[in-house]
């Protein structure tokens, strides 16, 4: 009997894990996806209040670039991709690391990035772009 409980509590810490790496993984991907394509609305949905002001601060001096560079941007954002490389949660799960590679004009070979997300109640939120 007892070994039949070790084994369900296992299973049952497993699943949690696996929907944390989920959670982290959907939450990075919307947020990547809607960052890259300038729709900063969009990608504070998926963020931290703190991380939110801070994307709020880069919006407030790209508004003041001349309209031609602004174009450039915005042709460079089509242009950009990224591939999720891993998740990493932690053992007390109350936060994820989510590595990922970035292809963008002018990179010559693609960036290692990483996100870190915070993890509560179901949801995982950026709290940061390193």
């Amino acid at each position: 009997m007892r070994k039949i409980a070790v084994i369900i509590a296992a299973a049952l810490m497993a699943a949690s894990c696996n929907a944390d790496e989920r959670h982290a993984r959907d939450a990075a991907e919307n947020f990547l996806k809607a960052y890259y394509a300038m729709d900063y609305a969009i990608a504070e949905e998926y963020c931290t209040m703190d991380f939110v002001g801070v994307i709020e601060e880069s919006i407030e001096g790209l508004s003041s670039l001349p309209e031609s560079i602004s174009e450039k941007m915005k042709e460079a954002a089509v242009a950009t991709s990224f591939e999720i490389v891993s998740v990493t949660v932690s053992e007390d799960e109350t936060s994820a690391v989510v590595d990922y590679l970035l292809s963008a004009p002018g990179l010559g070979k693609p960036a290692e990035k990483r996100l870190r997300l915070l993890l509560e109640g179901g949801t995982a939120l950026v709290d940061a772009v390193e």
